[in-house]
C-alpha cells in the first residue's frame, strides 16, 4: 500500500494503465482532497471512469484527514498537507511527482517515491518487462509528465540496467 497525491492517479489513468499501480503497490490511499480532485473536480476528463471504478473496486480507498502543521507556512497547498499526515498516520511512503510535496514530507519524516520510481519497481516485482517500462515512461511523456532530459535519460538508464 502507498499513499498517493493526484498527480500518479491523473498520469495513469490518462495513458489507461492505472492498474500498474494496483499491480506495483497493491492499494493507493488517498485523503479526501484528493478524491475531491479527482472525481468531483476531474467529471468528464479522461480517465476520471477508471478513477471511479477503481475506488468502487476498492483499491483505491479514500480517508479523511486532519491537518495538524501549518502548511501554508511550508509552502504547500492543503490538500497537499493532508498527503502527508496520512502517509505519516500509516507510516506508508508517499507517491507523487510534486517537487515541493516531497520536500516538504520528507521535512516530516515521511518516506516518498517519485512517480518514475514506480515504473522501476513494476521492473523489479515482475509487472513489467524493461520493454514495457520504456514504452510506458515514453507514454507518461507523451500524455504531459513533466521530467527534465537529464532524469528521463538517468530512467532509461536504470531501466536497461535492471535484470528483468
Amino acid at each position: 500500500m502507498i499513499v498517493s497525491n493526484s498527480s500518479p492517479i491523473i498520469y495513469f489513468s490518462r495513458i489507461g494503465k492505472l492498474t500498474f499501480l494496483r499491480e506495483v503497490y497493491g492499494e493507493l490511499l488517498i485523503p479526501q482532497g484528493v478524491y475531491n480532485e479527482l472525481v468531483e473536480e476531474g467529471t468528464g476528463l479522461y480517465g476520471v471512469n477508471a478513477i471511479k471504478k477503481a475506488i468502487s473496486q476498492g483499491w483505491i480507498k479514500k480517508e479523511s484527514v486532519k491537518i495538524d502543521f501549518d502548511y501554508e507556512a511550508e509552502g504547500i497547498e492543503e490538500i497537499d498537507a493532508e498527503v502527508i499526515v496520512l502517509a505519516k498516520k500509516y507510516g506508508l511512503p508517499l507517491l507523487s511527482n510534486d517537487k515541493a510535496l516531497i520536500l516538504c514530507a520528507k521535512a516530516h519524516g515521511v518516506t516518498t517515491k517519485w512517480l518514475t520510481m514506480s515504473v522501476i519497481e513494476g521492473i523489479d516485482k515482475g509487472v513489467i518487462s524493461k520493454k514495457e517500462a520504456e514504452n510506458l515512461v515514453v507514454q507518461l511523456v507523451d500524455f504531459g509528465l513533466r521530467i527534465r532530459s537529464e532524469v528521463f535519460a538517468e530512467l532509461l538508464k536504470m531501466i536497461k540496467e535492471r535484470r528483468n
